[in-house]
């Protein structure tokens, strides 16, 4: 993590300018830095998106990612709309491929130390046996659907885990088949659903990580960068407009109230190998928002 853009890009260079690291780690491929894709005046085509279907993110959040767009087709780059696919199935593979035991593992090392109180609930989830977690998920569906979906993520056997690796792998196969078809180099996107929130909250929302598991899930570069502040506007938005549908929509809105002159970021994120470009878009948005 850096203050701006272009020191990541002067460590980036150094660390990359040789295969030394690669010889010390032979699992590290031996890729140097790409001036070509980095270099100033490079311009791309930009998929971009406000919400991904599953979780929408606050008015400020989404009001950002298209003042990033602004500054980026003045920047002589081309914007295009772009759609996730399937991002609530995703969900459910991110956590059953971070959970492979089912949280066995991860409950284990919990117990084993002192438990931040702020981690319970998650705690008490994993503790339920994941056929009773089928189960309840039937009813829950009616009045929270989305939670009914994470019921389903844990994997009950070493099958069912192997055939959501499958998946993944289809999944990569697909999305970076759509981006081809589309011509784009790289997306532009929210961070995360909500501004900085309070300790306790994020425990409570971890189905809003799903701007980054996905990045995540099809192992693309992506980093983030200031672009605006909320506003009274944005908080005005956020009390009239922000759905209130489930306990995790209303749990972001409350936890979001009055939070003007929070900094706001937007999310860059490119193919593998392709860290360069992203940097370059990041850098962009970051020239044009500090008016440099």
């Amino acid at each position: 993590m850096t203050m701006d853009i272009e020191t990541t890009v002067d460590f980036l260079r150094e660390v990359w300018r040789d295969d030394w690291t690669s010889t010390q780690d032979p699992y590290v491929p031996p890729v140097l830095w790409n001036e070509e894709q980095y270099k100033e005046g490079s311009t791309y085509r930009i998929g971009y998106y406000v919400d991904d279907g599953w979780f929408t993110p606050i008015p400020a959040i989404q009001r950002a990612v298209l003042e990033a767009k602004r500054h980026l087709e003045a920047a002589g780059h081309t914007l295009i709309p772009f759609h996730p696919p399937c991002i609530p199935r995703i969900m459910r593979y991110f956590v059953r491929a971070v959970c492979v035991d089912g949280g066995q593992f991860l409950t284990k090392k919990l117990f084993n130390d002192i438990i931040d109180p702020t981690l319970y609930g998650q705690v008490v989830l994993f503790m339920i046996p994941l056929w009773l977690q089928r189960v309840l998920a039937y009813p829950t569906k009616f009045f929270f659907p989305r939670l009914a979906n994470m019921m389903h993520s844990m994997a009950l056997n070493t099958g069912e885990l192997r055939e959501t690796y499958a998946d993944i792998e289809d999944y990569r196969g697909d999305f970076v088949v759509l981006m081809q078809e589309k011509k784009l180099d790289a997306l532009l996107c929210p961070p995360q659903v909500m501004t900085a929130p309070k300790h306790h909250v994020p425990a409570k929302l971890f189905a809003a990580c799903c701007y980054t598991a996905v990045f995540n899930l099809l192992d693309f570069a992506a980093g983030v960068v200031k672009v605006t502040e909320v506003t009274e506007e944005d908080d005005r938005k956020l009390i009239e407009e922000y759905p209130e549908t489930d306990p995790w929509y209303r749990l972001t809105k409350e936890s979001c109230k009055g939070c003007i002159g929070y900094p706001v970021n937007v999310q860059v994120a490119a193919p593998p190998y392709k860290e360069e470009a992203a940097l370059r878009i990041l850098r962009d948005i970051e020239l044009a928002v500090r008016g440099k």
